[in-house]
């Protein structure tokens, strides 16, 4: 008998309750049980993160590879990179679904301009000071003319009030 929905990773599966008073969910095939709702999403929870998978991916720096599943202990997915390396990735670590290799070149060629221009930007604005700076120096020329000759040694600019 129908007993509504529950939901497990954003998706609604819906919940049966059987003549025994068991909750029931049907995940893709495979049936899940328990005598409470509470233990049903439980149970429900551990079936997909134990599911094996085969999806294939790019990371952003080019390496393909595959996701395979959910490492429990370590909340991160389990990996496999097209060069036999098995690892584990953070759940929000961006990757392609696809990418072709002149794709991925294009991007390896425009990191590269980026990372170009900003060392470029570094390189022009490193004699960057603040306004404050220099109004304080210009005021300081300014005072050294007013009065008697003070050496630079006898000028020490406060703070100037207007």
């Amino acid at each position: 008998m129908h007993f509504g929905t529950m939901k497990i990773t954003g998706i609604e599966i819906p919940v049966e309750i059987t003549d025994e008073g068991r909750f029931t969910a049907d995940l893709g095939g495979e049936q899940a049980q328990s005598d409470t709702l509470q233990g049903l999403k439980r149970n429900a929870l551990q079936y997909v993160k134990t599911m094996r998978l085969n999806l294939p991916f790019v990371t952003t720096s080019g390496n393909r590879g595959t996701l395979r599943g959910y490492h429990a202990s370590q909340n991160k997915l389990l990996v496999t990179f097209e060069n036999g390396t098995k690892t584990t990735m953070d759940y929000y670590h961006p990757v392609f679904v696809e990418r072709t290799a002149e794709q991925i070149e294009e991007l390896r060629k425009a990191r590269e301009q980026l990372s170009a221009a900003q060392e470029r930007v570094k390189e022009l604005t490193e004699d960057t000071v603040q306004a404050r700076e220099l109004y304080d120096g210009e005021i300081a020329e300014m005072v050294k003319g007013w009065g008697r000759n003070i050496s630079d040694e006898e000028i020490e600019v406060v703070e100037v009030v207007r």
